[in-house]
């Protein structure tokens, strides 16, 4: 079985100058193969990429028993799928109000006169 993956070709020209007319510019050609994402396991850095957070917040995460890793001898690793567990237990906005439910935190400010 034989899988192809798919191809993107990119292509750019000079822009001509105003008032003088240009030989035809050379066309440039780029060959770019994309190819789908198929680890099994992820790095820490990886994982918090994937989920746009940062590599600290990640590993609170982790401490805080929200996002299940495994070990590979030495290596934190994580799966794809502990990623959508992560993110099937965050808050979802309520269907009757449409708004999402927030802890009630207080701002405290500080006034300093001087």
């Amino acid at each position: 079985m034989s899988t192809t993956a798919p191809t993107l070709r990119l292509v750019t020209t000079a822009s001509a100058r105003r008032g003088r007319r240009e030989p035809a510019p050379q066309e440039h050609v780029v060959a770019v193969t994309l190819q789908p994402d198929e680890k099994l396991l992820l790095s820490v850095p990886e994982a918090a990429r994937r989920l746009g957070i940062s590599r600290s917040l990640f590993y609170e995460f982790i401490a805080a028993d929200k996002i299940q890793t495994v070990h590979v001898g030495r290596l934190r690793k994580v799966s794809p799928a502990a990623l959508d567990q992560f993110v099937d237990s965050l808050p979802t906005p309520h269907a009757v109000t449409g708004r999402q439910e927030r802890p009630n935190h207080t701002l405290h400010v500080l006034e300093r006169s001087w």
